[in-house]
């Protein structure tokens, strides 16, 4: 959490230059440059949510079987041989 804190303090600090900005377009960016900072700290807390609470990809249905890719026609190499 230490990044997402550091994250919203950056956001916090362009907040402030936009409040000092000597021009509307300058503030504008810099305002601009926050919620930029603000999205970052939100995705991060999103990477970092406790495992339980993660979405997983669902377990494979019994009598089902993985293929092996040489049967589906690819060389070792990832490339298609047919």
């Amino acid at each position: 959490m230490r990044i997402v804190s550091e994250y919203r303090q950056r956001a916090e600090e362009y907040r402030k230059l936009a409040k000092l900005a000597a021009s509307p377009e300058d503030s504008n960016l810099f305002e601009d440059m926050a919620q930029k900072w603000d999205m970052l700290a939100d995705l991060r807390i999103g990477d970092i949510e406790p495992e339980e609470q993660r979405t997983s990809v669902p377990p494979r249905r019994s009598g089902t079987k993985k293929i092996p890719s040489y049967h589906l026609g690819y060389s070792h190499g990832g490339e298609r041989t047919v």
